[in-house]
């Protein structure tokens, strides 16, 4: 190698496959004369992370440790021919250099050839992928504990346990939002606890959210949420500190639940000692919670409209037929039966239509809710009703079965036929509702002799 050349030129190197992969690696490869420190070469991923164009009237010691004069640290009197000689070195506090250095010969000259890793980056990015791994083993044990739990509550519990223990949190738990006529609130529905920590779920029901003004709006923002010392929202804010304090927290995490788009809750941990500032993991496992959520309330809506009649909003057959047997197994102490069939409705589904007659139960239907509750009352057919007033004194059903007659009959003259039982021992549902349609047709064979004798000339 000639004296004159400052700069290894890469053409004389070696091919351009070599050069090609020599700058294609993720590690630092330099070459610099042992006796100047002059750098004759510098891979481009040695430039990009010193940020240097060229390695041209550089020194080794300036270029890639920041000295302006040659390191106290060098290693160059134990290099060989041989074999490399491996040492690490910390760069500016934020690196951490693992380096392998031999001697080479080029042109007839020795020259020091170097490839450095940083193993702090490395170590990073190690423990990022071991994070992930876990995250995903945790997530499908979560999706497995999902489909083999029969119940939703059973199923969060344990989800919020393998939460908590993958944080090393004190607690793992669920707000969901309650919309109430007067007030949102939020209650604490699921929770785990670590050993020894005190449960704080019957403590936190039915909490206004201005309890949670701190972090109210980054949750609609869709933020995420952390305190790393609770100390420090102390003076800000004064009624959150205490809220928190009070239940022994002096760090948190926290994501918001989101159902049809809107916050719904959140999930989060108390007290983290692993995985501080990570929410990946709590992100997933929110998704997946508020899907089984959604999953769960569409099943209650079906279950729901299965038990209720679609005109009305009463209970239908089938929620009637449950409710009954119930009661066979286990009689009330008292019970009160009301059998309804609507007179006329044919007529006015005849005369006026469908539509009308479907007015006229519903306005029929809200005469009964006024005077029984609501799901005391079905509707097993067309124009037949059922009550089964539970707990209620003799006095008070004969007054309220009067009154609602009198209210329809107002309304809609001859509009009801009813039939009503009440007993108090030896209770038989069945037998009760037979009798009470018994008389409900007596009552009905009136109102035809009413009508025939209005009708007749």
């Amino acid at each position: 190698m000639s004296s004159s050349k400052s700069c290894i030129d890469t053409n004389d190197l070696s091919d351009s496959l070599t050069r090609h992969l020599v700058d294609e690696l993720d590690e630092i490869v330099f070459v610099c004369d042992p006796d100047s420190y002059e750098l004759l070469y510098l891979n481009d991923f040695g430039k990009k992370t010193f940020k240097i164009e060229s390695c041209s009237g550089k020194k080794c010691h300036e270029a890639l440790f920041g000295h302006s004069r040659p390191c106290s640290f060098c290693k160059k009197k134990y290099l060989t021919l041989d074999e490399f000689f491996v040492w690490e070195q910390p760069v500016n506090g934020n690196h951490h250099y693992l380096i392998r250095d031999k001697l080479i010969q080029w042109e007839g000259k020795t020259l020091l050839f170097g490839v450095a890793n940083n193993i702090v980056e490395k170590e990073i990015v190690s423990q990022s992928i071991q994070r992930k791994l876990q995250n995903e083993q945790i997530l499908l044990k979560c999706l497995q504990v999902l489909g083999n739990e029969e119940k939703f509550a059973e199923a969060v519990d344990i989800i919020l346990g393998l939460l908590g223990e993958q944080y090393e949190a004190d607690r793992a738990y669920i707000f969901e939002y309650n919309v109430g006529e007067n007030a949102v609130t939020s209650s604490n529905t699921h929770e785990w606890c670590a050993d020894n920590v005190v449960p704080q779920i019957d403590k936190l029901q039915n909490v206004p959210l201005e309890a949670f003004s701190l972090w109210m709006s980054q949750l609609e923002n869709n933020s995420n949420i952390i305190i790393e010392s609770l100390e420090s929202i102390r003076e800000a804010h004064p009624e959150d500190y205490e809220l928190l304090h009070m239940q022994g927290i002096h760090s948190l995490m926290v994501v918001p639940l989101h159902v049809d788009g809107k916050v719904s809750g959140f999930i989060g941990v108390d007290n983290p000692r692993s995985n501080r500032n990570d929410y990946s993991l709590l992100r997933s496992l929110a998704l997946v919670v508020t899907n089984e959520q959604k999953k769960n309330q569409m099943e209650r809506k079906l279950l729901e409209l299965s038990y209720v009649d679609k005109l009305t909003g009463l209970g239908n057959r089938n929620n009637y037929i449950q409710t009954l047997e119930q009661l066979e197994k286990i009689p009330p102490p008292n019970l009160g039966v009301v059998f309804i069939d609507l007179n006329g409705l044919k007529m006015v589904n005849d005369q006026l239509g469908h539509d009308a007659g479907d007015e006229y139960i519903k306005n029929l239907a809200d005469v009964f809710r006024k005077h029984f509750r609501e799901e005391d009352i079905y509707r097993i057919g067309g124009d037949e009703f059922v009550f089964l007033a539970r707990r209620i004194g003799e006095p008070v059903f004969k007054k309220r079965v009067d009154a609602m007659k009198a209210e329809a009959d107002w309304l809609f003259p001859d509009a009801i036929s009813v039939g009503s039982v009440w007993r108090e021992k030896n209770i038989k549902p069945s037998s009760m509702v037979q009798q009470a349609d018994i008389l409900m047709y007596e009552n009905k064979k009136e109102y035809y002799l009413r009508r025939d004798r209005i009708a007749s000339p």
